[in-house]
């Protein structure tokens, strides 16, 4: 695991009102996605105090107004929940993929504090955040090497946060079928990627594969919204075309 992500899941020291530390700000960011709107400052104030004993009281745990070890945990459990290893090795490395998107998707991922930025976006995008992150091809990224460390096995292709250099590496491994070749679309495997082709060699979204119908496709995708925009601030389960979309599958 990367060591900022080590860095921001580990508890050093409890916070309360009157610190000013970067750990404050993760602390507000993770109070917004648990839907406490608190301005994100890294100035623990009279606003994020009220919001930590409101969390405080949802979870039913002593209303200190203070960011003990166990209200952190409780805090920051939804990304410790979707980093929990895999140890079913009855799994292939397409089911595994799979399996890791939903687990993702049960936490609810989401944008904190302003475009691609939050502790999803930095888990995603190896502490990148910004305007400038899109960050869907760093979900399915991360996915794929999340699979990859579970199984023991080498990634089939390199980490990027670019769906161009997703697809070309998976054409250079010969991983990569365009969607108009595959007429039978049983053979797009859950756990499969998907990415959305706008010229032949311009990729603009990604995400992965969960489930093939006859003339669609369920995902879960990161940098989107529910109407299926390649910038959106969540990742989310949708239904799309197979209309211009290339797909990488895993031997």
């Amino acid at each position: 695991m990367d060591h900022f992500v080590l860095s921001e899941l580990i508890f050093d020291r409890a916070y309360r009102i009157g610190d000013n530390h970067t750990k404050v700000k993760i602390i507000q960011e993770w109070l917004c996605l648990h839907g406490f709107i608190v301005s994100i400052d890294g100035k623990f104030g009279p606003q994020t105090q009220a919001a930590v004993k409101h969390f405080q009281a949802e979870k039913t745990i002593p209303l200190t107004g203070a960011v003990d070890r166990q209200t952190f945990l409780l805090l920051t459990r939804p990304m410790r929940n979707a980093l929990n290893s895999n140890s079913n090795k009855s799994f292939t490395y397409s089911q595994l993929i799979a399996a890791f998107a939903n687990q993702h998707l049960r936490q609810h991922p989401h944008e904190a504090g302003g475009a691609n930025c939050g502790p999803w976006v930095r888990l995603y995008m190896k502490g990148c955040e910004g305007q400038q992150y899109s960050w869907c091809a760093g979900f399915v990224s991360f996915i794929i090497s999340q699979a990859a460390s579970s199984a023991n096995r080498e990634l089939p292709i390199e980490f990027s946060f670019s769906c161009d250099d997703l697809a070309i590496n998976a054409e250079r491994n010969c991983l990569l079928y365009s969607g108009r070749q595959l007429a039978d679309k049983s053979k797009i495997p859950a756990g499969s990627v998907f990415l959305i082709r706008k010229a032949p060699t311009d990729w603009i979204h990604t995400g992965i594969v969960i489930k093939i119908q006859e003339h669609s496709f369920v995902t879960i995708e990161g940098n989107t919204n529910k109407k299926g925009h390649v910038e959106g601030t969540a990742v989310l389960k949708r239904d799309r075309s197979y209309d211009k979309c290339d797909f990488i599958i895993w031997p």
